[in-house]
């Protein structure tokens, strides 16, 4: 009977830790024991979405492209963003997460857009996109470092981060020089 009673205690305070958690956390997001939270794991999406849009566009760049740098930046891309893609499945998987493996509706219809588009407005298209998504990119990496939860993915981020900003710095050198040393904000859509 004391051990029925005990097992019951037990039981109870089991169930009453997991409710407590539960009404902390009802995402289910906790990492008490270093798993991945909803922000890991959407930022770990976001990034294998972005990189195989990299990997199309600079492919369509290295192909298409009027000028050398464009096409030399495009392949940059395709080398950078496959080798990133490649680790990111490596701790993606080592997390459970699942990552995507086709272009999301956004990057989709970017792709289009640049596939319609030719000579020196193919340059600029791609190049004002590279500029803007390599912002996005910045700004997800940043959020994951101070928001995630996961060590192995925020670890993984610093080191992305850097490379990033160094694709930022060349697309807005690139934009800088197609619009005869003057930068634009945004561009036309």
């Amino acid at each position: 009977m004391k051990t029925q009673l005990i097992t019951l205690a037990i039981a109870a305070m089991a169930g009453s830790l997991a409710l407590a958690q539960s009404a902390r956390d009802p995402a289910g997001t906790s990492n008490m024991s270093g798993k991945s939270s909803s922000v890991d794991t959407t930022f770990v999406r976001k990034l294998a979405e972005g990189d195989l849009a990299e990997v199309d566009a600079g492919r369509l760049a290295s192909q298409r492209a009027e000028s050398q740098g464009v096409k030399n930046f495009g392949q940059e891309m395709v080398t950078d963003h496959s080798k990133n893609d490649t680790e990111l499945k490596s701790v993606a998987a080592s997390n459970g997460m699942q990552i995507p493996e086709t272009l999301d509706k956004e990057h989709a219809a970017e792709k289009s857009r640049l596939e319609s588009a030719s000579g020196s407005a193919f340059d600029q298209e791609y190049v004002q996109a590279q500029v803007r998504d390599h912002e996005k990119t910045v700004q997800l990496l940043q959020h994951e470092i101070g928001h995630g939860q996961d060590p192995a993915v925020k670890d993984f981020a610093r080191k992305t981060l850097t490379v990033v900003q160094h694709h930022l710095a060349m697309a807005k050198e690139l934009q800088s020089n197609m619009n005869g040393g003057g930068t634009t904000r945004g561009g036309t859509r």
